[in-house]
């Protein structure tokens, strides 16, 4: 069951977990390293702050190619240098369709990088994500052992059998 972590708990060094929300107060800037987020005050002046791309390059560094950006309604271009850094270690970049973005501008930055994979509505974007996560879970999966030389022959032996009565060659 889905539930909404922060503002005013402390998230420093929570380690994040499945089914989460994590919700940061304003004037914050938000890491993940290791799993575990870490706040910060903001380094830059409040005009210059972009904290979407500091939470997606952090993220990016932190999950390699199980990192998924979602940039959403929005104004600005904050978050299309964090889509980069997430694409460039082969994660899933999506953005909402600007037409069903109250603010577009952000999901229109990130489209305009060329490297957003996916863009929709935000109704639709559990099913992507889902399939993306179960096609990781897949990958990583241990790899099936190799076959014992009993198994090799008896599958040699399915072979010549296959072959002899159909005439096809499997090998």
């Amino acid at each position: 069951r889905p539930r909404l972590v922060g503002p005013g708990q402390d998230l420093e060094g929570a380690r994040v977990g499945p089914n989460c929300a994590y919700m940061i107060l304003p004037n914050s800037e938000v890491t993940i390293e290791d799993g575990m987020l870490h706040l910060a005050e903001p380094s830059e002046r409040r005009g210059a702050r972009r904290p979407v791309d500091t939470f997606l390059a952090s993220l990016a560094e932190d999950q390699k190619d199980c990192a998924v950006g979602v940039i959403l309604s929005g104004t600005g271009s904050n978050g299309s240098s964090g889509i980069r850094a997430i694409k460039e270690f082969g994660g899933l970049a999506v953005a909402q369709a600007p037409e069903t973005a109250s603010q577009p501008g952000m999901p229109r930055s990130a489209i305009a990088t060329g490297m957003i994979d996916v863009v929709l509505p935000p109704e639709q974007m559990p099913d992507v994500l889902v399939r993306y996560a179960r096609h990781l879970d897949i990958a990583r999966a241990p790899k099936a052992a190799k076959p014992t030389e009993d198994a090799a022959s008896t599958f040699n032996s399915i072979l010549a059998f296959l072959q002899a009565r159909g005439g096809q060659d499997f090998r």
